[in-house]
């Protein structure tokens, strides 16, 4: 796939929290592609037991219930 830039001049702050949401992104999609591969994605179990894993393995990885409503909130 071919990739281009795009660039954006904007101020210190704006430039700052649009790298930090991008970063947050970023993150939720390796989580999101790694539990795909792990398997717990695309299996026939209950909604509860992989709700239950993936929040097991979001805490293991460091998700706060503090951290997932920032990231809640900015959606």
């Amino acid at each position: 796939m071919e990739t281009q830039s795009i660039k954006s001049y904007e101020d210190v702050e704006t430039a700052d929290e649009y790298e930090s949401r991008l970063a947050n992104c970023r993150k939720e999609i390796v989580m999101i592609l790694d539990l795909k591969s792990k398997g717990l994605i695309g299996q026939t179990r209950s909604l509860e037991v992989v709700m239950s894993e993936i929040s097991q393995e979001a805490k293991e990885r460091g998700l706060t219930p503090e951290i997932l409503e920032e990231l809640l909130k900015d959606q």
